[in-house]
């Protein structure tokens, strides 16, 4: 059995619907704050793989996820053990149902065979998952009122941290947003006197 086929199966069977042509993804799954896009492609190391992409959140957290699997992974165990070891983090009484199930499978990770190098970074080469480990960080800016200058929301990818920054002269309309009652650190900066 190919491993394009093993995964289109896993896929089917966790509650990924197909997506309709045209669209930026070929597989998704959309339920309870859970939100993951995943396209047939190719991963960082030009392995045929399927790349995850996606979000989780609730009134207290928000995660986000990127990770891929290789597509040549025959083992139907191998592809559930290394979803859910992608999706472990989710909080466990909103996760699906068959995250449970798919940890349960861990002796399945490629790492954790005896036969195969213990470091995670190493399997690149190696048949089976291919694991995102990338220096960078993505930002994302949102200019509220479309000016740079002006009042703008910042949020880290894989972060669940918020940035709310607004000049002196809107400081009365942020503290009206909803992301001014979350906990958090709250910095002033400005001049007085010609000092910082």
């Amino acid at each position: 059995m190919s491993g394009a086929f093993v995964a289109a199966s896993i896929l089917q069977d966790l509650g990924f619907q197909a997506a309709e042509p045209g669209l930026k993804y070929d597989w998704y799954l959309h339920a309870d704050g859970l939100r993951l896009e995943v396209t047939e492609g190719v991963n960082r190391y030009f392995a045929p793989s399927l790349n995850f992409v996606g979000k989780f959140s609730n009134v207290r957290t928000m995660q986000f996820l990127d990770f891929s699997i290789n597509q040549n992974t025959t083992s139907r165990e191998e592809a559930l053990a290394l979803i859910g070891y992608y999706l472990r983090e989710l909080p466990v009484d909103q996760r699906p149902a068959w995250v449970a199930d798919a940890l349960k499978l861990k002796a399945h990770l490629p790492w954790m065979r005896k036969h195969q190098s213990e470091n995670p970074i190493d399997l690149r080469h190696q048949h089976g998952a291919q694991i995102m480990r990338t220096p960078g960080r993505s930002l994302e800016l949102y200019y509220i009122d479309g000016r740079p200058d002006g009042m703008l929301t910042a949020e880290l990818f894989n972060w669940t941290g918020h940035v709310l920054m607004a000049p002196r002269t809107q400081i009365a309309v942020a503290l009206a947003r909803t992301e001014a009652s979350y906990a958090g650190i709250y910095l002033l900066l400005g001049e007085f006197e010609g000092q910082p």
